[in-house]
């Protein structure tokens, strides 16, 4: 289970709860207007939205027709001038990848989250860009998008082993793929980090309590909630709110 979810919601809850406004959690995919959730959005039943996890077909901009306030967790696709809240990502897989070439590794692939999402667009991004500035010879095959989950670490890191005998870093879009891609590695006989170093993101407990320690990038979970929820306030009450995007920070541990 990926432990972002409860973590920004605990941010949200937090300042909300210290101004007496109650918290609702919706979990359904916003496929069309007529939708439960779509519905229930648009019948004036809620103060105002926070959408945690946004993607390109999000109908978050045809919710905003509805004058709800909104506030999203992540930079939207389209120049409509929504609310958002996000982690620097491209900077942050960024900074990973750099460590990764101090290091001394050449051959360093990524397994991405699900690509119509956001932060793994921009995580791909930042690591794409690390490849070109710092001259990583340029090999096919090296990025495998995965969904967030330990399966997909572990599938991919197999794949990637196999057709890259000469690989020696493995960058994942979150804490979840990396702990299954160091499973792999370990199941294939290898060393982490000796043969193969592994860097994940968030930073998440996953990362604070593994064995050996996951290097990760830091993104401040609860803090992007507690941001989207001070903003959320603000909307509701008709101020003016700023987009906001918060640093990330690389965590060296034992994994790289």
């Amino acid at each position: 289970q990926d432990p972002f979810w409860g973590a920004i919601t605990n941010g949200i809850s937090r300042v909300l709860m210290e101004h007496e406004m109650q918290t609702l959690l919706l979990v359904a995919p916003l496929e069309k207007l007529d939708s439960p959730v779509a519905q229930y959005l648009q019948r004036g039943e809620v103060d105002g939205a926070i959408f945690l996890q946004l993607h390109k077909d999000s109908l978050i901009k045809l919710l905003a027709k509805q004058n709800l306030p909104l506030v999203v967790n992540g930079t939207p696709h389209t120049s409509n001038p929504f609310s958002y809240v996000d982690s620097d990502n491209a900077g942050g897989a960024f900074a990973a990848v750099r460590h990764l070439v101090e290091k001394g590794r050449k051959t360093i692939a990524m397994i991405t989250g699900d690509l119509d999402n956001t932060a793994a667009e921009q995580r791909l991004d930042g690591y794409l860009a690390a490849c070109q500035e710092l001259g990583l010879p340029k090999v096919k095959g090296l990025v495998a998008e995965g969904d967030w989950s330990r399966e997909a670490g572990i599938q991919h890191a197999q794949n990637l082993m196999q057709k890259h005998p000469d690989l020696d870093a493995i960058f994942c879009s979150n804490d979840v793929m990396a702990l299954g891609a160091i499973a792999a590695i370990l199941e294939a006989g290898k060393s982490v980090p000796e043969d193969i170093a592994v860097i994940g993101f968030d930073d998440s407990y996953l990362a604070q309590n593994s064995h050996p320690g996951l290097t990760s990038v830091r993104q401040d979970i609860v803090g992007l909630g507690m941001e989207a929820a001070n903003m959320i306030l603000a909307l509701v009450h008709g101020d003016e709110v700023h987009s906001e995007i918060l640093p990330c920070e690389l965590v060296i541990r034992e994994t790289a």
